[in-house]
């Protein structure tokens, strides 16, 4: 069985394989140099009759991510160059960096044939986005409208216009509703103000602010049961059963004016609360 020698990892394997099974490089002697039959051009067998085929074409190499005579070391795209020891190297950039030799020996017709087949894939895959070169977007700003390309126009204008733009509106508008929420929830006080009595002392709460009886007067405090205060709520006016002053004649008090009718008279409110928090 004859053997033959990858040009790119030097493995030697059968020639009946159509490429070589340690790279994946396809075996020269396998391929036919001679261009497809789809094809209407000559296939260049030297770099020099490849720049002549892309300048006829009017086909710019940039434009198909091709380097040709250049070891171009970016990403997405196909080269070819000579090295030192007057090899031919064809190669693919992948997107990270990573490079893979498709061919690199003598053989300057297969190498050039190697990477012509990669530009022809690449024009391929632009015109089946319908993404256009830059030479077929000259012959395109020129061409007038055609009676056909006309009423596909007036077609189109006399359609409904499409609502996609509010969805967009309603989707950039849906997170700011959400943050608005939970900062009214987080913000939100429902706790009342008035008189709370925990553990024989009593308390009072005005706009967020908490106030402790002592020594015959009121003092500000944080105390340890505001997270479950609603147990030892009292009232919202002030009893002279509480025992402490009252707080609406302290200042602290910021609230209306409070007169003697509106106050509870003595032994109207429940006895004061005695019990520690669970």
């Amino acid at each position: 069985m004859r053997n033959c020698v990858c040009g790119s990892c030097k493995v030697k394997y059968s020639n009946k394989l159509n490429k070589c099974p340690n790279c994946g490089v396809r075996n020269p002697s396998r391929i036919p140099v001679e261009a497809p039959s789809e094809h209407s051009f000559q296939m260049p067998k030297t770099l020099r009759e490849l720049e002549l085929l892309l300048e006829e074409n009017r086909l710019s190499p940039n434009d198909i991510r091709l380097h040709i005579r250049e070891d171009y070391p970016g990403p997405l795209c196909c080269g070819i160059f000579q090295d030192a020891e007057g090899n031919f190297v064809v190669y693919k950039n992948r997107i990270d960096g990573s490079r893979v030799v498709r061919y690199q020996g003598p053989d300057e017709a297969y190498a050039v044939s190697e990477l012509l087949q990669k530009a022809l894939e690449r024009v391929e895959v632009r015109r089946a986005l319908h993404v256009p070169l830059p030479h077929e977007q000259d012959s395109l700003s020129v061409q007038k409208d055609t009676p056909f390309k006309k009423s596909l126009k007036k077609r189109r204008s006399s359609q409904p216009k499409r609502t996609t733009i509010k969805w967009n509106y309603l989707g950039l508008l849906s997170p700011l509703l959400v943050i608005l929420v939970v900062w009214v929830f987080m913000n939100w006080d429902s706790t009342k103000s008035g008189y709370y009595c925990y553990q024989s002392s009593y308390y009072y709460y005005q706009d967020s602010d908490w106030f402790v009886y002592q020594g015959d007067t009121w003092y500000p405090v944080v105390p340890v049961f505001a997270s479950d205060c609603s147990r030892y709520f009292r009232s919202e006016t002030f009893s002279d059963s509480y025992g402490v002053s009252d707080f609406a004649t302290s200042g602290y008090y910021n609230g209306p004016a409070v007169t003697e009718a509106a106050r509870s008279p003595a032994g109207d409110s429940a006895p004061a609360s005695t019990g520690k928090v669970g």
